[in-house]
């Protein structure tokens, strides 16, 4: 018996297609939902891309190149550019090299001619939600870590825990 065009369902491909992309949506929306995620995810894509792309400014020109990081209002200031400032309520901390400083205490990255760097990380925080960016400093490579604000995923002292006086 042939199949009219009215007896047509949805094939196997088709509907596992469907499925994936609810999948990848569901998997997706808690963070979208997360308090604070939106201002967050925007402020670790600005320091990201102030980062990543001085450090390519480094590589291609063959000289050194900064980020500076202005911490009251929170801000990132990149090789040749104004100062960005990070969206409202997101809180910045920063673990770099003394050596990275400029004259006037500002404290900053600086990659070299060779993609290496001072090293560092650049703590995020807003709503109990923290993103830390972490710069190597042989590589000078950026990784990127999500997840909730605690005191020993950036290096604080945790409470009751050993510290380093």
């Amino acid at each position: 018996m042939p199949i009219s065009d009215g007896d047509r369902g949805f094939t196997l491909l088709e509907t596992l297609v469907a499925l994936t992309i609810a999948l990848v949506l569901l998997a997706a929306t808690p963070r979208l939902f997360a308090p604070g995620a939106g201002a967050l995810e925007t402020a670790a894509g600005i320091v990201t891309a102030e980062l990543r792309r001085a450090r390519t400014d480094a590589l291609v020109s063959g000289a050194v190149r900064a980020v500076r990081f202005d911490l009251d209002p929170p801000a990132v200031r990149g090789p040749d550019g104004p100062p960005v400032p990070l969206p409202g309520g997101v809180a910045l901390r920063l673990t770099t090299a003394a050596e990275a400083s400029d004259a006037g205490g500002t404290q900053g990255i600086v990659f070299f001619e060779d993609g290496s760097s001072t090293g560092g990380t650049v703590a995020l925080r807003r709503d109990g939600a923290e993103t830390v960016l972490t710069v190597r400093w042989l590589t000078g490579a950026v990784q990127r870590d999500t997840g909730p604000a605690t005191p020993s995923r950036t290096g604080d002292p945790v409470a009751g825990g050993p510290r380093d006086d």
